[in-house]
């Protein structure tokens, strides 16, 4: 009985031990902790402006807890956490619980500053806008800014535009851009999005601003028949603003110039003038002198360059057919050598000279250098086959276009520049052309070479080539080229004549 009761005690400290073993090995294995207790919010410090309140609730909530505040002209606090911003400063709100935990939160409230106004000003140059005064048609871009600028009153910046009478001007009501869409006065008003009752009101003027004066360009005009010419305007002041700017347009005598639009047509020779007035005003009015001179006159002194060279000048004549040709400017003798053998004819005896081509406006060159003048005429539109030309260097020739001319694209295959270098031979009728042409002196030109072609744009020969050459001894010519002149050569005008019945071409001295 002793053994067994001496076992169990054994056994049972055994136990103790190896209980107390396990508990200091479990607490060895375990983090050391030194647990803190603090009083948590649920704001930790406090940026307030004048009038804000927030409520602060604090835990854990198993506790109660006593609420304080360091300034109460700062702020302050109620025994529920409520806490109410008084006036600009710092200041400490105290939380004790009832355990004898405490908390400090910071207090930092700044004085209140209102939107109290809108600044308007123009976004092209940031210039301050109090009245505006706006063309018809033209739109500004405006732009608002808060004042003051630094304002802490919790409400949005954006703003909202309203024009008060859309039939004047029309305004974006988010963007700002403005539009004068009719003469007259009304306002604009921008407000604040959040806080309405601020707002700007802005004075807004589309004047009526009346053209004084029309400027017509050309100032006056010399036409010959048949011609048109178109007329431009302008007005001032530049800064015209005026509801109506129509004009109304009249020729003094219809007979002779009609004006459509600005478009006046020559009809018969005289002078005349052109008004342009305004419909809203006819005592704003402008006049252009016309005049249309008689057919058939050529008068060197009105004739301008070409832009070729500076010897060749030019102008465009009405010419009537088989009627007597007035040339001002040159003496008989010069008229004499000068005109133009192939579409003119000078009478000697009754000292006139004569048109013989079509009744039509053709444009007439003159050259100082050479002391001759020659005519062109401008047929666009249509082709032939039927057409020749000379072509060379060394003449000095009265290159009349022609339909032949025109390329397969609907343009002239060959510029005024060049075509310099050629002559349109006449139809003359049974298979016979010719045109006339100025042949310097040798000391005037060094090279010379003739050759005939049948198509400008490709250089085609004629046909029945090579063709027999037929002129005055000492010329010498090759199967398609007249390529020498004779010794002792004389300048002057020569008729180059083209024969298909015979295959000649023939070359002869005219006066």
């Amino acid at each position: 009985m002793t053994n067994n009761k001496n076992n169990f005690l054994f056994q049972a400290a055994y136990f103790t031990i190896f209980i107390s073993f396990l508990m200091l090995s479990g607490c060895a294995e375990g983090p050391d902790r030194d647990i803190e207790h603090n009083i948590f919010v649920t704001h930790a410090e406090l940026n307030m402006i004048e009038g804000d309140e927030v409520q602060i609730t604090a835990s854990p909530t198993s506790q109660s807890f006593s609420w304080e505040s360091s300034n109460a002209d700062v702020a302050t606090v109620s025994s529920t956490g409520l806490v109410k911003a008084v006036a600009d400063g710092t200041c400490f709100i105290y939380v004790t619980s009832n355990e004898g935990l405490d908390r400090t939160i910071p207090v930092d409230v700044v004085q209140f500053i209102p939107l109290s106004g809108i600044e308007v000003f123009n976004t092209a140059n940031l210039l301050t806008v109090e009245t505006i005064s706006v063309l018809l048609g033209q739109s500004i871009s405006l732009g608002a800014k808060a004042i003051p600028e630094n304002y802490n009153e919790r409400v949005s910046s954006d703003v909202i535009w309203e024009s008060k009478d859309e039939s004047i001007v029309i305004i974006d009501e988010n963007t700002g851009v403005l539009q004068a869409v009719n003469f007259g006065s009304t306002e604009i008003v921008v407000s604040a999005a959040e806080k309405p009752e601020v707002q700007k009101v802005i004075p807004i003027e589309v004047p009526t601003i009346p053209i004084t004066d029309i400027i017509v360009s050309p100032s006056s005009l010399d036409l010959i028949l048949e011609q048109t010419a178109t007329l431009s305007t302008s007005f001032l002041p530049t800064s015209y603003s005026v509801e109506d700017e129509s004009l109304v347009w009249s020729s003094s005598d219809p007979s002779i110039v009609e004006v459509t639009d600005g478009v006046v047509q020559a009809n018969s020779p005289g002078q005349t003038t052109v008004k342009v007035s305004l419909n809203s005003d006819p005592t704003v009015f402008t006049e252009v002198s016309v005049s249309v001179e008689f057919p058939s006159v050529i008068d060197i002194s009105k004739f301008k360059g070409t832009g070729l060279n500076d010897n060749l000048i030019y102008k465009q004549v009405y010419l009537e057919e088989n009627a007597s040709i007035d040339v001002q400017g040159l003496s008989d003798e010069e008229i004499a050598a000068a005109y133009n053998r192939d579409f003119m004819e000078w009478n000697p005896s009754s000292k006139t000279l004569k048109f013989t081509g079509e009744t039509g406006q053709w444009d007439v060159y003159y050259s100082h250098k050479y002391q001759y003048f020659w005519i062109r005429h401008d047929e666009r539109g249509g082709s032939t086959t039927d057409v020749y030309w000379l072509r060379g260097i060394g003449f000095t020739q009265a290159p009349v276009w022609h339909p032949d001319l025109v390329g397969t694209s609907g343009g002239y295959c060959w510029a005024l520049e060049k075509i310099r270098f050629a002559a349109f031979m006449k139809p003359l009728g049974n298979n016979r052309y010719q045109a006339s042409v100025y042949i310097p002196s040798a000391a005037q030109s060094a090279s010379f070479w003739i050759t005939i072609k049948h198509n400008l744009c490709a250089w085609a020969n004629p046909p029945g080539t090579p063709l027999q050459f037929v002129g005055p001894a000492g010329f010498a010519a090759s199967n398609t080229d007249i390529n020498v002149r004779p010794d002792g050569f004389t300048g002057g005008y020569y008729r180059v004549t083209l024969d298909l019945n015979t295959n000649q071409r023939i070359l002869e001295k005219i006066d």
